[in-house]
């Protein structure tokens, strides 16, 4: 007897809660210039319908925009259904086996591997100015909520990120450009004041690269004789270079002792070396 009781008590709850999914379908249906419309669950934004029965069923799915939808959606669960990728090798499941053989007689790959690389349907696509715009006016003024940032932090940190793991040294051209365009913003910042941009020197080095010069038969510009020459290509300053005789000398200091900074000197080297093709001479302290 208590069963039934338990049965009849949950009919009572099923009925109730439909009652109340119809009665806030109704309200929610209001004709509004002949435009039935919901709020999305997840972003609020409103989801426009052109009946009032499609509107009925989305309330009752509690349904989701599209952008949301495709943000959100589920994934499909692992099945009995699968194939491995014939590009990467990687296990793509199927909600069903016609869905599956279909997929083998047409050879199709992973959503992955299908829209990367020479698949992708926007490789060698140039972006018009209108569109340009658009997408700018779009994102132009938006700020990021914290929810969305700590996903996107939270999407690209520890195990997901995809150099997890790897270490990558940079390459000379690489560190080349960032010498480069670091350079050229702290200029434009110091355009505003009428400054340029120039390195910290040491007075004693540019007696004793005076010094060197008289010995030797050198005239080296250095700070306090015209300015450190600059190569603009690389990005170096020269603790003093003679233009005439094509020959560059450093002055080099107990910190260049370092492990780290030994390979960053010959490197620096190797690259004046070749692109001025100079002599290069190297004081120690």
């Amino acid at each position: 007897m208590k069963t039934n009781c338990e049965n009849k008590n949950e009919f009572v709850i099923n009925d109730t809660t439909n009652d109340i999914n119809k009665i806030s379908c109704e309200k929610e249906c209001k004709d509004i210039g002949k435009k039935w419309t919901k709020k999305c669950p997840k972003c609020d934004n409103l989801i426009f319908y052109s009946d009032k029965y499609k509107l009925k069923t989305a309330i009752l799915k509690n349904t989701k925009c599209k952008i949301c939808w495709r943000f959100y959606k589920n994934k499909t669960n692992i099945s009995n259904f699968f194939k491995k990728c014939p590009c990467c090798n990687c296990e793509v499941y199927y909600k069903t086996k016609y869905k599956l053989i279909s997929s083998i007689k047409n050879n199709s790959l992973c959503i992955k591997c299908s829209k990367s690389g020479e698949n992708s349907p926007v490789k060698g696509r140039i972006h018009t100015e209108e569109e340009k715009e658009k997408r700018n006016s779009k994102l132009r003024g938006k700020i990021r909520t914290l929810e969305s940032r700590k996903r996107y932090s939270v999407s690209k940190s520890g195990k997901n990120n995809p150099h997890y793991g790897k270490h990558i040294p940079k390459s000379i051209e690489h560190k080349k450009r960032i010498r480069l365009s670091c350079i050229k913003v702290v200029n434009e910042k110091l355009k505003l004041c009428g400054k340029k941009m120039q390195p910290n020197f040491n007075p004693i080095a540019c007696k004793l690269i005076d010094e060197y010069g008289k010995q030797n038969g050198y005239n080296f510009q250095h700070a306090l004789n015209g300015g450190e020459f600059y190569i603009k290509e690389l990005g170096y300053w020269l603790d003093g270079y003679d233009k005439e005789k094509n020959v560059a000398i450093e002055y080099y200091e107990n910190n260049h002792w370092h492990r780290n900074g030994i390979e960053r000197d010959e490197n620096r080297k190797k690259e004046i070396i070749d692109f001025l093709h100079c002599e290069f001479i190297i004081l120690r302290e």
